[in-house]
C-alpha cells in the first residue's frame, strides 16, 4: 500500500513537499514561485506546484503534515 504525505511548513521560508512511502518526490519553497525572499505564511503556490508536478490530486493524499 502506497502512503502519500503532503508536508507543509508555514513559517519562515514556507515550503511544501510530497513524500511517497518515505521518499521525497518533489519539494519547493514558496519564495521560488513568488520571488519574495524568506516568504512567511501558508505556501499556497508551493502546495499547488507540488501537486501539479507529481500529478497528485488533493483527494489522493493520505496525510498532511504541518510544521510551523
Amino acid at each position: 500500500m502506497t502512503i502519500k504525505i503532503l508536508g507543509v511548513h508555514d513559517g519562515h521560508d514556507a515550503s511544501a513537499a510530497l513524500i511517497v512511502d518515505g521518499v521525497v518526490q518533489f519539494a519547493v519553497e514558496e519564495e521560488r514561485i513568488t520571488r519574495r525572499k524568506n516568504h512567511w505564511g501558508t505556501p499556497v503556490n508551493a502546495i499547488r506546484e507540488v501537486l501539479e508536478q507529481t500529478g497528485t490530486p488533493a483527494d489522493g493524499l493520505d496525510h498532511i503534515a504541518l510544521a510551523g
